[in-house]
């Protein structure tokens, strides 16, 4: 089956056509073994890839639609794809704390904490207010096993 090539690649529609012929032939099986395999959440995965795709391609100023992208991304593991729309994001929009929260978790996911505590810090700079960057910068630091700096975030997030 084309499909996953073809989603990994970027051309979606084809993808998309793929996983409709795919559906169709295997309904039977579609959960009996790997449910998030299944044809049809794969086709799900491709068309949501490729409407922020389009979504982006319309909307060139906001992070908006990068910032949900990249999120979905997350959703998925594919920690790199979900950096790159991030940092998008931050260009375009270099003053908003949430790209730089939303990266952080990117890079938390994996497991690169130092860069996570750094965007968390940005987050926090642009909005000191902003509860879920210390959660999320707590986290970190407890990853790293620094329970003193992560209890000083838990409590800053409370307040």
């Amino acid at each position: 089956m084309a499909g996953p090539r073809l989603s990994d690649e970027g051309d979606y529609d084809h993808a998309v056509a793929d996983y409709d012929q795919a559906v169709k032939l295997d309904r039977k099986m579609r959960s009996a073994t790997a449910p998030a395999q299944a044809p049809g959440v794969r086709r799900a995965t491709a068309k949501s890839a490729r409407d922020f795709g389009e979504a982006i391609k319309y909307d060139k100023k906001s992070a908006t639609a990068l910032i949900a992208r990249g999120a979905f991304y997350q959703s998925k593991a594919d920690y790199d794809h979900a950096l790159a729309d991030f940092s998008e994001a931050i260009k375009r929009e270099p003053k908003a704390p949430q790209p730089y929260s939303d990266r952080g978790l990117a890079y938390h996911g994996k497991g690169d904490f130092d860069h996570a505590i750094a965007d968390f810090d940005e987050a926090i700079k642009r909005d000191p207010n902003y509860a879920a960057a210390y959660l999320n910068r707590a986290h970190a630091w407890r990853a790293k096993k620094d329970l003193d700096h992560a209890k000083q975030d838990y409590e800053a997030a409370l307040n």
